[in-house]
């Protein structure tokens, strides 16, 4: 019978001490907690933040060293072009260059299908350079994003 009458008793005393509860309540460790998960997503964005610029960085190196190589070889220019096979030159882009070595020179449809493969590069070089910007573009939003 003790027991229930303490029950009783705690549930008639429950709505006294909440009526005595007034203004706003402060729950330190929750407090804490979303603090600690705000620096941490803060923290994340910056990561992400540097990840995006260095590989827009990359993306723009990629573009501009595959245009500059694609351009020089259209023109005409096959004169750093090379096949290596383990520490031979067996063909090459300009033989004169390369007068002490047996290099046989590229056909021209072997050049054709080069310059093709250069522009296909190119090409999802490009388009790698256009996710990169639209990814540093994120990254800065969600930076910003409170």
């Amino acid at each position: 019978m003790t027991g229930r009458l303490l029950a009783a008793a705690l549930l008639l005393a429950a709505p006294a001490f909440a009526a005595e509860v007034k203004g706003p309540v402060h729950l330190t460790g929750i407090d804490a907690d979303v603090a600690e998960s705000r620096a941490d997503a803060q923290a994340d964005a910056h990561e992400a933040l540097a990840d995006a610029r260095q590989d827009l960085a990359a993306a723009r190196s990629a573009v501009d060293d595959i245009s500059r190589d694609h351009a020089r070889i259209a023109a005409g220019d096959w004169s750093g072009v090379l096949t290596i096979e383990g520490d031979k030159i067996v063909k090459c882009g300009d033989p004169s260059k390369y007068p002490d070595l047996d290099c046989k020179p590229y056909s021209a449809a072997e050049k054709a299908e080069m310059l093709a493969g250069q522009a296909e590069d190119l090409a999802e070089a490009r388009t790698d350079l256009v996710t990169a910007e639209a990814d540093l573009a994120s990254a800065e939003a969600a930076l910003k994003a409170p």
